[in-house]
């Protein structure tokens, strides 16, 4: 049967069942041997602990299989993949709301789903270096002309570039050969300044 991710953090369109990635990456023959490995190993996603298959896994996620880590990104077309990674212990999450609650502080509503508190001036679409599991903020990567970013969707899902220009729903960017494209504003995704803060890309 087709396993399918449980509803949570990721839409089911953008994520798939952890019991998939055991078996795309080896370390599973069949949905049986991933349920066995999740009682006898200990996996992580994000720095906790899962033992459902069925547990979804979506964009910037990190994954550690003993002594193995990974990070879910979108390859060519907006293809769900996964790169082997030595900075697990960080994320980036982006910022797609923002509430004012009581004490003075504002609960950021965040890409993946969590919700956390911030004194800081940070704004919709900026993003956040995240430490794992336990959510401290480590930097904040501002959305402006300049930034590294990885495209979330449309036609250029995967692209890493640079964004050049905002101009108000559509942003413009140059992919990493120099060649400028548009898109929809909604879609970048901010991974750093000069260069990106995490590894991105599978070179």
């Amino acid at each position: 049967f087709v396993l399918r991710p449980n509803a949570g953090k990721h839409s089911i369109r953008d994520s798939v069942p952890l019991g998939y990635f055991l078996k795309y990456l080896g370390f599973a023959n069949t949905t049986r041997e991933a349920k066995k490995l999740l009682l006898l190993t200990d996996v992580l996603i994000d720095g906790r602990k899962v033992k459902d298959v069925k547990c979804p896994v979506g964009f910037m996620d990190s994954i550690v299989v003993g002594q193995k880590a990974f990070r879910c990104l979108f390859g060519n077309k907006g293809r769900i993949i996964f790169i082997e990674v030595n900075d697990s212990d960080k994320k980036i999450c982006k910022v797609l709301n923002k509430v004012k609650v009581k004490g003075g502080k504002t609960q950021l509503n965040l890409s993946d789903g969590r919700n956390i508190l911030s004194e800081d001036d940070v704004k919709v679409g900026d993003s956040l270096l995240l430490e794992l599991p336990s959510q401290k903020i480590v930097k904040r990567l501002q959305f402006k002309e300049g930034a590294s970013i990885v495209l979330i969707g449309g036609k250029y899902g995967g692209v890493v570039g640079k964004l050049t220009k905002i101009l108000d729903d559509h942003i413009f960017f140059k992919d990493e050969e120099g060649a400028e494209f548009s898109t929809l504003k909604d879609y970048a995704f901010v991974v750093g300044g000069e260069n990106p803060e995490l590894k991105i890309k599978i070179k």
